[in-house]
């Protein structure tokens, strides 16, 4: 998925890019890791305990489907001037 984002992120605005330059894309790459080191040394564990690893790689790949459409929903929704929308997206999701 993070290959995915940088080339969304550094792509032109024709093709559905943003157009962010390399120091951008490497601070929203820098807070988006940080709630995803908390989930992997937080809840991981007890997930993994609960549910099991091949449960959660099953829905991990169903889940991964229409969270990588919102990239492109999210092109769509704001304009260049809501840069701070875009990477308050970028975080959450």
């Amino acid at each position: 998925m993070s290959e995915s984002l940088s080339i969304w992120l550094s792509g032109p605005y024709i093709k559905g890019g943003l157009e962010k330059d390399a120091g951008e894309i490497g601070n929203i790459m820098a807070i988006t890791g940080i709630p995803q080191l908390i989930f992997q040394v937080v809840l991981y564990p007890f997930i993994s305990n609960k549910f099991g690893d091949l449960q959660i790689i099953i829905w991990s790949g169903i889940l991964n489907i229409p969270v990588f459409h919102l990239f492109l929903l999210a092109n769509e929704l704001f304009s260049v001037q809501d840069k701070w929308m875009v990477n308050l997206y970028l975080i959450v999701i």
